[in-house]
Order: structure tokens, then C-alpha cells, then sequence
């Protein structure tokens, strides 16, 4: 009998999503795996989104698979997520930014649905129309962003060392 590790196949969960485990997947290794059936797999730069939440805000929150290294293994797309890939026109981590827009969260607002999960369907994701430039500006946009997000994950991280700091000092003090 065939195993999940032994399978091969890794997928992304939509709590993955939501706990942002799977964000921006550079390694698939992270991911967990799955048994061996009749998926379609991603490839890179396909966009995964979380179709369900417990909150408004977090739905439709997207990962997006970058890990580009040859022989990795194949990822599929869990249950409660929408997987979809960008047309050529459209560069992925442009989408992936889109998804974050407030104008794009102001209409997942009006077409999610449910009271205590809400939730979007694949037709109310797939009907949304975003306006895009060219390519060489998609992508300049995308790299602003994300240098945008390394800055703040480096402040994160050094805030995190100070808070650390602090309350050794504040030990050291009274003991």
C-alpha cells in the first residue's frame, strides 16, 4: 500500500494558506504530501487560493508557487482552494499582488457568502476583471512589492531581537 511520503505528490492546504506556512512557496518540501490519484498539478507561477474562511478578510487569500528547481516533486491543490493560472499577459506575482488589493477584497466582500464560513465560489472568483499594464511594469510593480515585504520581515525580525534584548535586561535588573 502506497503511502503520502512515498507518493511523491505534495499539496497546498488552505489552513497552509491561512497560517501563511504556504505564502510564497519557494521550496515544495515544506509542503505535505498527499497519496497518489487523478490530480492536475501546478506549475510554477500558479496561483492557489483559499476559496473558504472563517472571516471576510481571509478569504481568497492566495499563495503562489515559485520553487523552479529541477526533479522537485508535484504539487496539487488541496480541498477549500481555488487554483488557477495566470494568462500570459499577466505575470504571477503581479496576480498574487492583485489579490491583495483592497478593490479586489471590496468585491469578495459583495460575492462571499455564508454565516459563520464564508466563502466564494469558483464562478465569483473567475468573473472578477482586474486592469493590468504591460508585462515590464507588472513585473517592476512586483519586485517594489516585494522588496517592500523583505524590508518588513527584516524589521520584524530585528524587532524581535530587541523585544528579546529587553527582557533579558529587564531579568537582569531584577534578579
Amino acid at each position: 500500500m502506497e503511502t503520502a511520503a512515498k507518493s511523491g505528490l505534495k499539496y497546498v492546504h488552505y489552513g497552509d494558506i491561512h497560517t501563511r506556512k504556504a505564502s510564497k512557496i519557494k521550496n515544495v518540501d515544506v509542503l505535505p504530501s498527499i497519496k497518489t490519484g487523478n490530480y492536475i498539478t501546478l506549475k510554477t507561477g500558479d496561483l492557489i487560493v483559499a476559496d473558504a474562511s472563517e472571516d471576510y478578510k481571509d478569504i481568497t487569500i492566495p499563495a503562489i508557487l515559485l520553487d523552479d528547481r529541477e526533479g522537485i516533486p508535484q504539487v496539487v491543490s488541496g480541498l477549500h482552494t481555488i487554483a488557477t493560472r495566470p494568462k500570459k499577459q499577466v505575470h504571477s506575482l503581479f496576480a498574487y499582488v492583485q489579490l491583495f488589493s483592497p478593490k479586489f477584497k471590496h468585491y469578495v466582500y459583495h460575492v462571499g457568502q455564508g454565516l459563520k464560513v464564508f466563502g466564494i465560489s469558483k464562478q465569483h472568483f473567475f468573473d472578477y476583471k482586474f486592469d493590468y499594464p504591460s508585462v515590464q511594469e507588472q513585473i517592476k510593480i512586483s519586485k517594489t512589492f516585494q522588496l517592500i515585504d523583505d524590508l518588513i520581515a527584516s524589521n520584524q525580525r530585528k524587532l524581535e531581537k530587541l523585544q528579546e534584548l529587553k527582557k533579558g535586561y529587564l531579568q537582569n535588573m531584577f534578579c
